[in-house]
């Protein structure tokens, strides 16, 4: 188990994962909806994964992205620090410890970063996941 202190915690807690769309042209891409993109009419978790990944800082949410790609993961990790860390998650706790996850692909018609095969884990409580399903924190050292 990892150490207290560190943690996977969502940019918006204690929200429902769920967002409404609105299409049309709100000057921000990041924000837009179009349709054939995979939204939804009305609030949905849909939505929420469709905006979640395409900005997390735009639209936050109670999910946390993560990734199957350790070189992936190992970018996002330094993403605006020199040093990072990587979580290394064990997918068959998600269950036992009532976190949902979502794959981005299953959602998007066209997802922001294909590659990355990102997976969007919202825990039951709608706050940071349990340390529980957290099996090695393997550090990243700067580049």
């Amino acid at each position: 188990m990892y150490e207290s202190g560190f943690g996977l915690a969502p940019k918006s807690p204690g929200t429902e994962f769920r967002l409404a769309v609105y299409y049309g042209d709100s000057g921000d891409p990041e924000r837009n909806t179009y349709y054939g993109d995979g939204s939804t009419y009305g609030e949905s978790e849909t939505n929420a994964v469709i905006k979640h990944q395409r900005s997390s800082t735009k639209n936050p949410t109670s999910g946390v992205s993560t990734t199957p790609k350790r070189q992936a993961a190992e970018e996002y990790a330094l993403y605006a620090h020199p040093t990072g860390y990587v979580y290394k998650i064990d997918t068959l706790r998600l269950k036992e410890y009532h976190v949902t996850a979502y794959e981005v692909a299953e959602h998007v018609t066209k997802p922001s970063k294909p590659g990355d095969q990102e997976i969007i884990l919202v825990a039951a409580d709608l706050g940071p996941l349990p340390n529980e399903i957290v099996i090695e924190v393997i550090p990243v050292p700067e580049k």
